[in-house]
């Protein structure tokens, strides 16, 4: 956070979690009082840090979605203020643990690129490309 100002790219993956108990034991819990699991929002960081930018940053995020896709990735990117942002569905536990990866890659000028099953090293080339084009 203390580096961004001083950057001009910034990629950041998804959120390994949206929520988090809102009550934390110290102690192991009892079956017994396995009863309900309150829940509360994570911070959502990309969004705080995006509040901050300059305009000739350019900022990349991932969705992961499990219906409405593209419609879900928009909102994301105007709630989050992304430039490019890559969308894939994860029904299913798809793509976790896998070297490959399909989706979409969307970007704030209105470019829908699928992608088809690619390594995640390939996709990482792609995103980068599309970094440069926003750069320049």
């Amino acid at each position: 956070n203390q580096k961004f100002p001083f950057c001009d790219v910034l990629i950041m993956c998804a959120a390994v979690a949206d929520a988090k108990p809102a009550v934390v034991h110290l102690g192991k819990l009892q079956k017994s009082d396995f009863k309900s699991i309150t829940l509360e929002e994570n911070p959502d960081l990309l969004a705080s840090i995006a509040a901050k930018r300059r305009p000739d940053q350019v900022l990349v995020g991932f969705a992961a979605e499990t219906q409405d896709l593209l419609q879900n990735a928009r909102k994301k990117m105007a709630k989050k203020g992304v430039d490019i942002l890559y969308v894939n569905d994860v029904s299913n536990g798809a793509i976790f643990g896998s070297d490959s990866t399909r989706g979409t890659i969307i970007t704030s000028g209105g470019t829908i690129m699928e992608v088809s099953e690619a390594t995640k090293d390939t996709l990482a080339q792609v995103l980068l490309d599309q970094v440069l084009f926003q750069l320049s």
